[in-house]
């Protein structure tokens, strides 16, 4: 999350750059840095973009996910809960029928990350809520099991990835 914040926060930032060092507010400022006219918009842009992704965007992107992390209890709630991907399958088919193929496929594509998240974290030691906010009780696997699971799904990852490679005709 911080970096897409950092990213956009740049850009925006960096596009106000750009339009500030057209007006009098932007001579004044490059005349006292000693920049050229002819470099005054590109030096704007630069500086706002810097200050944007540096610093801007890493704060609401931090912010954001506390704030978020805050609403709905902690890391191991929503991102875990396969109501939340039932609600995305919903939204995704609505918008699919709704002529926004687009929207439906971003849509799909959390959906299909939440799924692999809730798969890749399944096998850790402290479960996850599959049916949060119904059933707070996290699913777990049994101790020896969870110890070697995340170690046993980068093995079984890393083979469904080559079997799929060796697949392609």
């Amino acid at each position: 999350m911080r970096w897409i914040f950092s990213v956009l926060a740049g850009l925006i930032l960096g596009w106000a750059g750009w339009l500030i060092a057209g007006t009098d507010v932007g001579a004044g400022l490059a005349q006292a840095a000693h920049t050229s006219p002819s470099l005054r918009s590109v030096t704007g842009a630069g500086v706002g973009f810097l200050l944007g992704a540096a610093f801007v965007g890493p704060w609401l992107g931090y912010e954001l996910r506390r704030g978020l992390q805050d609403v709905f209890g902690g890391h191991r709630r929503m991102t875990h809960s396969l109501i939340t991907s039932a609600i995305l399958a919903v939204l995704s088919l609505i918008l699919w029928f709704a002529v926004l193929p687009t929207a439906a496929l971003i849509v799909a594509a959390f959906l299909w990350g939440q799924l692999l998240h809730i798969i890749g974290d399944v096998v850790c030691v402290g479960g996850i809520p599959l049916f949060w906010p119904v059933w707070m009780q996290a699913i777990k696997l049994p101790y020896p099991v969870a110890v070697w699971g995340e170690p046993s799904i980068a093995v079984v990852s890393l083979l469904v990835g080559a079997w799929l490679v060796g697949a392609q005709p």
